[in-house]
């Protein structure tokens, strides 16, 4: 019976990355090309995974976490969803910088993104001293409503940014509340306590902020994660 030789593709995904190795194996000649077409089918399934991955860094943050603790940590979810909103906010102040948004909604939205900026460095703080991975970038989903006001203009972009500004603070707040009430972590506990009223804030003035625009009616969900 004709032998050949054909190499075996094997790959793991590791924080975004995609590490592979070729195995030289022997084979009858007939099993070839069915091997073969089943490892590239293989292949193909674990690089979508691993890009997939690599699209969320939330995904890649809360994979971490899970291989670090034995089971769900929900200080742990609190401080990644916390942090990746947080940082929604502080690109949407950069952005509206450089837009002609109405100078008086430019200053509520800087002001905003100032303490947001604040908030993600004590999350670090906790993070670090947790051994709790962050999300490093933006997802896709909150990068693509970015583009959408990059895309607009005048009036529309003013409603835009404000409506954006609300929501995550909506979202953001929602988060704080439900941390209060399940961590044990007393310093935790201390700053979420010391940074809800700041937002409160924030969310009453912007949701009185004028624009030509239609307002949130009922209080945003998290994303999911």
């Amino acid at each position: 019976m004709k032998e050949a030789y054909f190499f075996r593709y094997t790959s793991s995904c590791e924080h975004g990355n995609t590490p592979a190795a070729f195995n030289l194996v022997k084979s009858s000649y007939g099993r070839v090309k069915l091997i073969l077409a089943y490892t590239v089918l293989l292949a193909g399934f674990a690089f979508i995974s691993c890009n997939s991955k690599q699209n969320n860094p939330k995904k890649v943050a809360e994979t971490e976490n899970k291989e670090k603790f034995e089971k769900a940590d929900e200080d742990a979810k609190f401080l990644v969803n916390a942090y990746s909103d947080g940082l929604y906010g502080i690109h949407l102040n950069e952005l509206v910088q450089q837009t002609r948004v109405t100078k008086k909604n430019i200053l509520l939205i800087q002001t905003v993104g100032q303490d947001y900026s604040k908030a993600n460095m004590e999350i670090k703080q906790f993070a670090s001293a947790k051994q709790i991975s962050l999300p490093m970038d933006l997802t896709k989903e909150q990068q693509n409503r970015l583009q959408e006001l990059k895309n607009m203009k005048g009036n529309k972009l003013d409603a835009a940014s404000l409506n954006q500004t609300e929501n995550n603070l909506r979202d953001y707040i929602s988060l704080f509340e439900a941390e209060v009430k399940q961590t044990n972590d007393s310093s935790l506990k201390t700053f979420v306590n010391k940074t809800l009223p700041i937002f409160h804030q924030h969310l009453d003035k912007v949701s009185a902020a004028d624009g030509d625009r239609i307002k949130p009616q009922v209080p945003i969900v998290p994303m999911a994660n």
